[in-house]
């Protein structure tokens, strides 16, 4: 444990001196607007551009019914491999798990994958992920198994201000001690209020949440603020829509390119 921590805590500072560095040195203006996989649930089609590194991290607080369990890190590493192919690595997130009667806490398992662009046009963009979860998270939080992924990821520019994504996905999913195939879907709406502030509202779900469970669905939407074209920071709240209450997330977090 004390070797993870060593670990994270060497993240956490490399983080905050690029965090820090993009507020000391000014950036240029020309380059292109970071574009995130976060704060909604969606991945988008784009690829970091080539010569370029990109972090994803921040906080989320989960409640249902009497249960919380706030998570920290959520760290997404986006490495450009090719102009149409990156290198994604996700480091495990630290978890509380508050219960009246069991409070536990750990991390999360660690996830590797690719992000490959196939459309690219002016009113379609296609991207393929494909990526899986390395078990390597805390007895109470981590998985025994891989659990591999394949999504497809669309984008429909509507206009300058409004562009529809959605994604679909099939994994091999694990859950006591038993294999299962898991489908999702999401769909999200953008909103560029401003040059440099964004709203969303987006819907996912997973069919079926685990072998013999029910579908699970979810609404949530936030805002985007871009501090300069490499630095932006997010906010997002959501809602179960499961029959349970109450049931709900509110998250923060921040992208970085350098």
């Amino acid at each position: 444990m004390k070797i993870e921590s060593c670990f994270s805590n060497k993240i956490f500072f490399l983080i905050v001196f690029c965090f820090l560095t993009h507020w000391v040195f000014p950036q240029n203006a020309q380059r292109p607007r970071i574009i995130t996989d976060r704060p909604d649930f969606t991945e988008s089609t784009d690829i970091v551009p080539k010569g370029k590194y990109q972090a994803e991290f921040g906080y989320t607080f989960n409640k249902v019914e009497k249960t919380e369990s706030p998570s920290f890190g959520e760290l997404l590493v986006r490495i450009p491999l090719h102009q149409k192919v990156e290198f994604r690595l996700g480091f495990n997130s630290f978890v509380l798990l508050n219960e009246q009667a069991n409070n536990q806490s750990g991390i999360q398992d660690a996830t590797l994958g690719l992000k490959v662009n196939i459309v690219e046009r002016e009113k379609l963009n296609l991207a393929v992920i494909g990526a899986t979860l390395i078990p390597s998270g805390s007895n109470e939080f981590g998985e025994k198994e891989v659990q591999p992924i394949i999504i497809l990821a669309a984008a429909v520019p509507i206009n300058e201000k409004f562009t529809l994504a959605s994604n679909g996905s099939i994994s091999s999913a694990y859950s006591e001690q038993d294999r299962f195939i898991q489908g999702a879907f999401s769909i999200s709406s953008g909103f560029s209020l401003t040059p440099k502030m964004g709203i969303f509202f987006e819907y996912f779900g997973f069919f079926q949440d685990s072998k013999q469970g029910p579908n699970v669905n979810f609404i949530n939407g936030g805002a985007t603020y871009l501090i300069n074209n490499d630095l932006q920071i997010d906010m997002r709240v959501g809602l179960g829509l499961n029959g349970i209450n109450p049931e709900y997330f509110v998250g923060v977090g921040t992208g970085i390119r350098i």
